[in-house]
């Protein structure tokens, strides 16, 4: 439940655009994406919800194509609320069959990351297709994997979607790595990161990661 609470707090709502220094939380510096590239802002001056987009992910550079039928899309946020700032990655899958996702192995230089406990919505979509939706917040579990990953930025990144149906695999692509990276970084800048913020997206979201050091 509180899971879900969470990400009714960061749900992207569709709102107009205003200038982002109007919202926000006091503790971010929302000063940090004045003069920032490839930004999109939607605030809703009533919920007090701030989101944060990359513009070209929002134009449809966040589309991997699997396959003729299967389609990942990766989209990172920034979402700023009166109680508490993150930084999200939303996650989906569009296919003709349910793969029933419960775990995503990222695997980065020499670093195996498994990502598990998190929540899936899924829904039936117009055509027969069906998508699959996943959540994943900055936290202390999840925080050193993305630093790692900024690391190795120009490195191949890749990405199994784990389920009980089937396994879906992709490679993250140069857009998608640059959009979640620069959005991660404006993140920091602002003071998301923060431990007392930190703490209690922690607390909220109980997803858990497990690393394993890849065999050379």
């Amino acid at each position: 439940m509180k899971k879900k609470i969470l990400a009714l707090v960061f749900a992207v709502l569709l709102a107009i655009m205003v200038p982002i220094s109007a919202f926000a939380t006091g503790s971010f510096n929302k000063a940090v994406f004045d003069n920032a590239d490839d930004l999109t802002v939607k605030a809703d001056d009533m919920s007090g919800i701030t989101n944060i987009y990359s513009t070209s992910l929002s134009n449809g550079k966040a589309a991997i194509y699997v396959d003729w039928y299967t389609t990942i899309t990766v989209m990172p946020t920034i979402s700023l609320s009166d109680e508490v700032d993150g930084y999200l990655l939303g996650l989906y899958y569009v296919g003709q069959n349910w793969a029933f996702i419960n775990n995503i192995i990222v695997k980065i230089g020499d670093h195996r990351y498994t990502i598990s406990d998190f929540d899936v919505s899924r829904k039936v979509r117009s055509g027969s297709s069906v998508q699959e939706y996943i959540c994943l917040f900055a936290n202390s579990e999840t925080i050193p994997m993305i630093q790692d990953l900024i690391e190795h930025r120009d490195e191949e990144i890749k990405v199994r979607f784990s389920g009980s149906n089937k396994n879906i695999d992709f490679t993250l692509t140069d857009d998608i790595k640059n959009g979640m990276i620069n959005l991660y970084n404006l993140y920091v800048a602002g003071g998301g990161t923060n431990e007392k913020n930190i703490d209690l997206i922690t607390k909220l979201d109980k997803t858990t990661v497990t690393v394993a050091t890849v065999n050379s």
